[in-house]
């Protein structure tokens, strides 16, 4: 395995850990492509990741299976979101069994 390769996977998996900790899963849900990646950033800084640049998060997201889509307000996922306790704005809280991330 070339060293590219590890660096490739070793993001993927950490991103994997980020949505298991930080985002709820469904096609319900969506969030702006920068919400999501200060989420990213921040998670990845405190844990001692290197977070990459915003483009090559929402490539890993896309790769991931998550849709994107350009519209009025900027760039948005679909099927993610961040969990209610990381949110930017005080949106009530979608599902209580959520613990903290």
């Amino acid at each position: 395995m070339t060293d590219a390769s590890e660096a490739y996977f070793a993001a993927e998996d950490a991103i994997a850990r980020w949505i298991g900790a930080c985002c709820a899963v469904d096609k319900a849900y969506s969030a702006t492509s920068g919400e999501l990646y200060r989420s990213w950033k921040k998670w990845a800084e405190d844990g001692g990741e290197e977070p990459g640049s915003n483009k090559a998060f929402s490539n890993a997201l896309e790769e991931g299976g998550y849709k994107r889509k350009i519209e009025r307000d900027g760039t948005r996922f679909y099927g993610i979101a961040l969990r209610p306790d990381e949110r930017d704005d005080d949106a009530p809280a979608a599902a209580p069994y959520w613990t903290q991330c």
